[in-house]
C-alpha cells in the first residue's frame, strides 16, 4: 500500500486526523487506516459534532433570554458553523485540492532567488500568525473558565442557564436534559474534556481554511512577479550582467544560452560530423548564417511564444484556484456577513457589560475584521498579478517588433485585462477593498440609524 505523501498539502492531514476527511492511504498499513477511520471519523468527530449541536440548541433555549448573551452566543455559533461548513466542503473537494497542490509543485519555479525568498518569508510569517491566533483562541476560551465569577457571570449561570455551581463553567454552554446538571463534578469533567476536543476541531477547521488562503496565493503572486520581469523584456535586446548577448530558452526558470553557446548548439544540431569533407566548410558557414538570421529575425517570436506558454500555465493554475475558492465562498459568505453584523451590533451593549466581556467582544470583532481583511487582501493580490503583467507589457518595447510579435503581445495584454477578484453570489459581487469599505459603511450607518431611533 502506497502511503500518501503530500508536500505542500501537509496541513490537510490534520483534517484527516480529526475526522473531516479521508486521505488516501494516510498510513502505510491498512489496519491503522481502519482504526483511524473508526476512532476519529466515527466516534470522536461525531461526539464533537454533538457538542456543537447542543451549543446551538442552548443558544436558542437559554441564551435568548438575555439580549447581550444571545448576540454573543449567536455570533460564536454562526462563526463555528461557517468554518465547519467550509471544512466539509474541503472534504468533498479534497481530491481537487490535492491535485492543485501537486500542480503547484510542477508549475512553480524559481528564476529570481531573492524575490522567491522574500515571498517564502512572507508565507512563513503569515503561517506563524495564523498558528498564534488559533492558539490564542484556545487559551482565551480556557482562561475564561478559570476567571473569578463576576456578578453578571453569576446571574447568567444561575438565572439563565440554571446551574447549581456557577463557578464551574465550560468553554461552551451546551444544552443538557433537566436530569443532568453539567456543573456537577462528574458530568463537568466529562463535558469539559469533550468540549476541549470540540474546540480543537473548530480551531483545526479555522487553521486549514486560512492556510488554503496562504499556501496558494502568496507563492502564486511571486510567480507572476518573476514572470513580469521577462514580459518586460519583450522587444528588447537581452544581455546578462556582464553585458554579453543572451538568448532565453526557458522563461520559467530564467535559463539562457550565450551567443557562443547558441552557435555551438546550432552547429551540433547540424551534425557536421556526417558532412563530406569537400562541403564541410560551406555547410558550416551556411549554418552560421542561419543562426545569425534566426537571432536577428526569429528569436523575439520564439521568446514571445515562450512567454505566452508560461502565461497560460499560470493563468490555468489561477483559474483552478478561483473555481475552488468561489465554490467555498458561495455557502459561507452569508454566515460571514451575519457574523460581521452581529459583531457590530454588540458594540451597542458594551457600556452595560463588565470589562472582561467587553474585551472579549472587542477581540472577536478584531478577529472577524482581520479575517475579512485577509481574504480581501488575497483577492486584491491575485487581481494585482494581472495588473503587473499588463504594466510589464506597456513598459516593454513590443511596438518595435514585427507585426507577428505585436499580435502576440496584444494577446498577452488581452488575457491580462481579465479581473481576477474572488466572486460570490453567482458572480454578483467581487471581493475587493471598495466592497469591504461599503460593507463597513453600511454597518456603521445601520448602528447610527438604530441609535437615532432610540433602539439602542
Amino acid at each position: 500500500m502506497k502511503t500518501y505523501t503530500g508536500k505542500r498539502s501537509w496541513f490537510l492531514t490534520s483534517l484527516d486526523i480529526f475526522g473531516f476527511t479521508n486521505m488516501p492511504n494516510f498510513f502505510q498499513t491498512s489496519w491503522k487506516n481502519k482504526l483511524l477511520k473508526v476512532i476519529f471519523n466515527r466516534i470522536l468527530f461525531t461526539g464533537a459534532l454533538c457538542v456543537m449541536s447542543l451549543e446551538v440548541v442552548c443558544t436558542f433555549i437559554y441564551s435568548i433570554h438575555d439580549v447581550a448573551e444571545f448576540l454573543q452566543k449567536l455570533l460564536e455559533s454562526t462563526a463555528i458553523l461557517m468554518y465547519l461548513t467550509e471544512s466539509w466542503l474541503c472534504k468533498f473537494r479534497q481530491r481537487e485540492f490535492i491535485n492543485l497542490f501537486d500542480l503547484q509543485e510542477r508549475v512553480f519555479t524559481v528564476s529570481d532567488q531573492k524575490l522567491y525568498n522574500k515571498y517564502l518569508w512572507k508565507e512563513k510569517m503569515e503561517l506563524k500568525t495564523v498558528i498564534f491566533m488559533n492558539v490564542l483562541t484556545i487559551c482565551g476560551l480556557i482562561l475564561e473558565t478559570l476567571m473569578p465569577v463576576s456578578e453578571r457571570t453569576f446571574y447568567l449561570m444561575t438565572s439563565i442557564y440554571h446551574k447549581k455551581h456557577p463557578e464551574r463553567r465550560l468553554p461552551f454552554q451546551i444544552w443538557t436534559p433537566n436530569c443532568i446538571d453539567s456543573s456537577d463534578k462528574g458530568p463537568y469533567v466529562g463535558f469539559y474534556l469533550l468540549e476541549i476536543y470540540a474546540l480543537v476541531i473548530v480551531v483545526v477547521a479555522i487553521f486549514n481554511v486560512t492556510v488554503l488562503q496562504i499556501f496558494i496565493p502568496t507563492p502564486l503572486v511571486a510567480q507572476y512577479k518573476m514572470f513580469a520581469k521577462f514580459v518586460q523584456k519583450i522587444g528588447m535586446e537581452h544581455r546578462d550582467r556582464f553585458g554579453e548577448n543572451i538568448f532565453y530558452t526557458n522563461v520559467s526558470t530564467g535559463e539562457y544560452l550565450t551567443e557562443t553557446e547558441l552557435l555551438n548548439y546550432w552547429l551540433k544540431n547540424t551534425k557536421l560530423e556526417h558532412v563530406r569533407a569537400d562541403i564541410y566548410g560551406a555547410t558550416k558557414r551556411n549554418s552560421i548564417l542561419q543562426c545569425t538570421f534566426w537571432k536577428k529575425n526569429k528569436y523575439q517570436i520564439f521568446y514571445v511564444k515562450k512567454i505566452i506558454v508560461r502565461h497560460q500555465e499560470l493563468n490555468n493554475f489561477m483559474n483552478q484556484y478561483h473555481q475552488l475558492m468561489n465554490s467555498l465562498h458561495c455557502l459561507t459568505v452569508i454566515p460571514f456577513f451575519i457574523v460581521l453584523v452581529l459583531s457590530f451590533y454588540q458594540f451597542a451593549y458594551l457600556k452595560h457589560l463588565p470589562w472582561f466581556y467587553s474585551m472579549k467582544i472587542l477581540i472577536e470583532f478584531l478577529f472577524i475584521v482581520g479575517g475579512m481583511w485577509h481574504i480581501t487582501t488575497q483577492s486584491e493580490m491575485l487581481n494585482h498579478c494581472n495588473e503587473m503583467i499588463e504594466k510589464a507589457v506597456y513598459n516593454s518595447q513590443w511596438y518595435k517588433g514585427s507585426p507577428k510579435l505585436k499580435h502576440n503581445a496584444l494577446l498577452i495584454l488581452r488575457n491580462a485585462r481579465t479581473p481576477k477578484y474572488f466572486r460570490f453570489l453567482s458572480g454578483l459581487a467581487e471581493l475587493k477593498y471598495s466592497f469591504m469599505l461599503a460593507v463597513f459603511k453600511t454597518a456603521f450607518s445601520f448602528l447610527n440609524f438604530m441609535k437615532i431611533n432610540g433602539q439602542l
